[in-house]
């Protein structure tokens, strides 16, 4: 298997994170976020990317200097299991 990369989200990933979450949204264990929101707060995203496909994806929105909470953090199912979303985390704090 590639290895996997963690970087910002950019406007050519939103697709790619809106259907990740869609995903666990349709399970119920994550809220959906429509493609004009991903869009809105790109900024605030980070994806996990193997191969230029996109395996993971959450977003930190920060409240205020001290405050801030990880979102729609979200890893593909085959892709579980391998760091993912902790670097997820890691890069996103």
């Amino acid at each position: 298997m590639a290895a996997w990369i963690v970087r910002p989200a950019r406007v050519e990933d939103a697709p790619a994170i809106v259907e990740l979450i869609a995903h666990y949204a349709r399970k119920g264990l994550l809220l959906p976020r429509p493609l004009r929101q991903v869009y809105s707060h790109l900024r605030d995203y980070a994806v996990a990317e193997v191969d230029g496909r996109i395996v993971g994806c959450g977003a930190l929105e920060v409240v205020w200097d001290s405050l801030g909470e990880v979102r729609s953090l979200a890893v593909e199912e085959g892709m579980q299991g391998l760091g993912i979303g902790r670097a997820l985390v890691e890069y996103l704090l």
